[in-house]
């Protein structure tokens, strides 16, 4: 039970297909601006694979790890599938206006191994679901009282400009370069707090994964320290812990110290 609090997403980063979406949002703020305060951040533009609740960091640092042991049945899933088109208009009981996706056969398995993982690891939220693939461009949830009742009075079904403009139009592609593990709060840069980035484009070899726990800075005098301790996947052949030490000298210098060791 309780709340969720994490998901793990596909996010939506290509230039072309954001330019596109934002367009879609845009007609969407001129003829329907009571719609406006539940639209969707561009840097929060995502295709959710699976919802979390994690009520510390315990049940956190255990999903991340369970991440690491389906890396590479993700890797020949995906492998199938490494652009995803994004096509059409649909809603979710008028309050939720969604960007739809073409195909999405191997995306569908990957929620189900990824929701998997996260039933062991005691994260999931809910129960495993059929994944809905869909990039969520307005939510009414996210209106005040004062919004929701200003809106209360109009619906998604009702005929629009937009609806008729976008509704079948192909939006663009996004690559399936990884999967991202997010807090369900806002980054400073107006996205959300990635707890974990899984790489999925390639590869194999090296640190492919990393896992950031709270930062400790200090300061002595003139010298400044940032210490980040964390653990990194090594392409599904399991994890280590990572420790990395920055020191700013006065001189101007920086000392970098990197602590890497087996779990």
């Amino acid at each position: 039970g309780g709340p969720a609090t994490h998901f793990i997403s596909l996010p939506i980063s290509d230039p072309a297909l954001i330019s596109q979406l934002a367009e879609v949002q845009a007609a969407v703020e001129k003829e329907s601006p009571w719609y406006t305060p539940g639209l969707i951040a561009q840097k929060k533009l995502h295709l959710s694979l699976a919802i979390l609740h994690c009520p510390d960091q315990a049940v956190l640092q255990r999903a991340i790890l369970e991440l690491g042991t389906v890396e590479a049945r993700l890797r020949e899933v995906l492998s199938t599938q490494p652009r995803v088109e994004v096509q059409g208009l649909g809603t979710f009981k008028h309050s939720v206006l969604w960007a739809g996706m073409k195909g999405g056969g191997a995306l569908q398995e990957a929620a189900m191994v990824l929701q998997e993982a996260m039933e062991r690891a005691g994260a999931l939220h809910g129960k495993r679901e059929e994944l809905k693939a869909h990039v969520t461009l307005m939510k009414t949830s996210f209106f005040s009282a004062t919004e929701r009742k200003t809106a209360a009075g109009y619906s998604l079904a009702a005929p629009t400009q937009w609806m008729q403009k976008f509704g079948a139009a192909s939006f663009g592609t996004q690559q399936v370069t990884g999967i991202a593990l997010c807090a369900m709060k806002s980054s400073p840069d107006g996205g959300y707090v990635t707890e974990h980035w899984l790489p999925l484009g390639g590869g194999g070899s090296g640190l492919a994964a990393w896992s950031a726990l709270p930062s400790v800075v200090t300061w002595s005098g003139p010298q400044v320290a940032l210490q980040l301790k964390g653990q990194a996947s090594r392409g599904g052949k399991g994890a280590v812990k990572v420790g990395v030490k920055l020191e700013f000298l006065a001189s101007g210098k920086v000392e970098v110290m990197i602590n890497v060791r087996d779990i």
